[in-house]
């Protein structure tokens, strides 16, 4: 904890001298911690051009939708597929 007025008398619990001119001059920040430890270098490129030339092959509500009924439906289709197994299974040996 860092003291209000440098020139009152230091209390409990507060920080040195050199903490807190450490700390004015920004060599501990978390910023410059960070930079050293995590270095962030995503670079995003953007491509230039008339709208006609980009396709548009992303149907994000689409893709939702058949996500969504797939999910829902994943244990009718599989007893389904099974009953269907278990019929070709009866009918091949007659």
């Amino acid at each position: 904890m860092f003291p209000r007025k440098t020139s009152k008398k230091v209390k409990k619990g507060d920080s040195s001298a050199e903490e807190v001119k450490s700390a004015r001059s920004g060599e501990s920040t978390l910023k410059s911690i960070a930079a050293n430890i995590l270095p962030i270098s995503n670079k995003f490129t953007v491509q230039e051009g008339k709208i006609s030339d980009f396709t548009n092959e992303e149907h994000a509500y689409k893709k939702m939708r058949t996500a969504r009924s797939d999910a829902r439906l994943v244990g009718v289709r599989a007893k389904r597929a099974k009953d269907k197994a278990e019929a070709d299974k009866d009918k091949k040996p007659a």
